[in-house]
């Protein structure tokens, strides 16, 4: 074994001394050797500058970003970057070669939402630097085939659905609570979830809509910003159940920005949830009288849907009224003309509701307390029914979910003919979330499941009822 290392030193001294003799004889008029320490940059598009510093990083890439129905498009760039206070610049890199874009931009609040800022430019060939002020996590599209440029920044987050306190009126919010280019964590404290309506989902800037260019003047299909999120983090997923106990919360949303991007949640009960003691089950609503009923019986009638909100309760229907008197009821609060307010401009009396055959037809009737039950409201609108979805984008515009195509009303139901693509629909009432069906087709529920449309093609959809409109199934052929 000695000999044999001896050996090996031995061979490996006269390598050495060759290769030294090769480097040696080597002529001056020789080619160099050179070594190209340029890093290469896989394809992409990248944000940089003072904002985000300038090495191309994932966390800095925009993804293939989608349009109304889902599907990506050339060209079409977005996704979620967190940025420091200063400027940027979009650099698209192609075989290692930058192409650098900007230009100037405005910001246009949506419509309905002052915490929801869109921010528009004209996007140009070494056009300058884009600069802002606030540091932070921004969802940013660039879109080549118009030449513009989107971006929001995204100020909190939100959990909101039937387990929080108020339901799907309005969000518990997520403030940001650290931020960085590796992950922006956005938390809420002392935040009541509740069982029984279980649903919920998270969103940003208080904002459920996800089309966010509806411009004439632009020949191109509404893009989508995925501003809320649901089962397996899906933006416009399907609601989370809630399936813990009554109690308060500590919720946190952690979003990893860039190509990449991801967002996890979760969250770690803090104490005990206030304890209720109005029980709404107690308080079945409905219509009672010969509007709705037998001539004979105001004991029962068509049952409101309630839902839980907390510390609010709502009750709501869409009731198909006849001629005749009638007023809402639990049983022990009776509601009529005076105590509830009628939207309607079609009811007349001085004590029941008056329906005269020529107004009959469906009405949506809600009713609330927020004070356990020590004082109610009852309001009645004339109703409509429409379906809404991601298969009706070729129809409705956007990514679908944004604009109701209208049923029509008939007797005991509500039609519609309408081509719709693959995707999915719902039902709501009266151009609004606070009432909508999905689910099982054969019983229809409130805030259920959307409802898959698995092929394109023109369909006849009927939502109908049996019973005044207690419950409601449908069809779609």
């Amino acid at each position: 074994m000695k000999k044999m290392n001896k050996s090996i030193k031995f061979l490996s001294m006269l390598l050495s001394i060759a290769m030294v003799s090769v480097f040696i004889s080597c002529s001056e008029d020789d080619d160099p050797i050179i070594i190209d320490e340029d890093p290469v940059v896989s394809d992409g598009f990248y944000l940089l500058g003072s904002s985000t510093g300038d090495t191309p990083a994932a966390a800095l890439e925009l993804g293939a970003g989608t349009v109304g129905s889902g599907e990506t498009r050339e060209g079409f760039y977005a996704a979620y970057i967190y940025l420091e206070a200063g400027s940027f610049n979009f650099v698209l890199y192609s075989n290692n070669e930058p192409t650098s874009y900007g230009g100037s931009f405005e910001g246009t609040p949506l419509a309905g939402n002052e915490d929801y800022s869109l921010n528009r430019g004209d996007l140009t060939v070494d056009g300058a630097a884009v600069t802002i002020t606030n540091a932070g996590l921004y969802h940013v599209h660039v879109d080549l085939t118009t030449n513009l440029f989107f971006f929001t920044e995204v100020g909190y987050f939100e959990i909101i659905g039937s387990a929080t306190a108020d339901s799907w009126n309005s969000g518990q919010k997520l403030d940001v609570k650290s931020a960085s280019a590796e992950g922006v964590v956005f938390e809420g404290t002392d935040i009541t979830l509740r069982t029984g309506n279980t649903a919920f989902k998270f969103r940003y800037n208080s904002n459920w809509d996800t089309n966010i260019l509806d411009d004439a003047e632009v020949d191109i299909e509404g893009l989508n910003i995925h501003s809320n999120f649901g089962v397996d983090v899906v933006a416009g997923g399907s609601d989370f159940s809630f399936d813990e106990s009554d109690a308060n919360f500590t919720v946190t949303v952690t979003y990893t920005p860039g190509k990449g991007e991801s967002l996890t949640w979760g969250y770690e009960k803090t104490g005990e949830a206030e304890e209720i003691s109005y029980d709404p089950t107690e308080h079945p609503w409905s219509l009672r009288g010969t509007a709705v009923g037998s001539p004979e019986d105001w004991s029962t009638g068509p049952l409101l849907t309630p839902n839980h909100d907390g510390s609010t309760y709502r009750w709501y229907g869409v009731i198909e009224i006849t001629e005749g008197e009638f007023k809402v009821a639990d049983g022990g609060v009776w509601l009529g003309v005076g105590a509830a307010t009628d939207n309607s401009g079609v009811l007349t009396g001085t004590d029941n509701f008056m329906m005269s055959a020529d107004d009959a037809g469906f009405y949506y009737i809600v009713v609330t307390t927020s004070d356990d039950g020590a004082s109610y409201t009852a309001t009645i609108d004339k109703a409509s029914f429409g379906v809404i979805g991601s298969a009706t984008a070729g129809v409705t515009g956007g990514d679908g979910w944004a604009d109701d195509a209208d049923m029509t009303e008939g007797t005991s139901s509500f039609t519609l003919n309408i081509a719709l693509d693959a995707g999915e629909i719902k039902f709501r009432a009266n151009n609004a979330w606070e009432y909508n069906l999905g689910g099982d087709l054969a019983g229809l529920t409130h805030n259920g499941d959307n409802i898959a449309i698995s092929a394109a093609g023109t369909y006849d959809i009927t939502l109908s009822t049996d019973n005044r409109g207690e419950t409601y199934t449908a069809t779609i052929q």
